[in-house]
């Protein structure tokens, strides 16, 4: 009977995990319902994305040193 439990285990834990996340994401205050709001959310990305500046006027954060270009 204890193989039960054993494979018994693994499953209830996944159910209440996925309960746990479900009533943690309706119990955050101001934040919508998935639907439409998550089309409107990847649209808005998009246009953030597109006015990006371009890879030559991003500011550079790591500096790769090569015998050609040495540390100054």
């Amino acid at each position: 009977m204890a193989w039960v439990w054993w494979l018994l285990a693994p499953v209830a834990s996944t159910v209440v995990g996925a309960g746990v996340i479900w009533w943690r994401a309706r119990a955050e205050a101001g934040k919508p319902l998935r639907g439409s709001d998550s089309i409107a959310e990847h649209q808005a990305l998009l246009r953030t994305l597109a006015s990006a500046p371009a890879a030559d006027e991003l500011p550079t954060t790591i500096r790769v040193l090569t015998p050609e270009h040495p540390a100054n």
